[in-house]
């Protein structure tokens, strides 16, 4: 539960500092895409928290890379 707790107020840092500032600018492209990557950044480490297994970018890679090169 404290690394939900830390993870939040560290997002809320970042939000404050990093994403608000956005808001107030004309870059719809990049505002969203930020906002994608935050959200999903922020689930990933709630789960994290509650105890879900770590994936590693890499398996998924392996095991897709037969599939492309076929």
């Amino acid at each position: 539960m404290i690394t939900i707790l830390t993870c939040f107020i560290f997002y809320s840092i970042l939000f404050f500092l990093d994403l608000l500032p956005l808001f107030r600018g004309k870059q719809k492209f990049y505002r969203w895409f930020m906002v994608v990557v935050f959200a999903a950044t922020l689930v990933y480490n709630i789960l994290l928290g509650l105890g879900m297994p770590f994936v590693s970018i890499t398996a998924l890679l392996m095991s897709l890379l037969p599939q492309i090169f076929k």
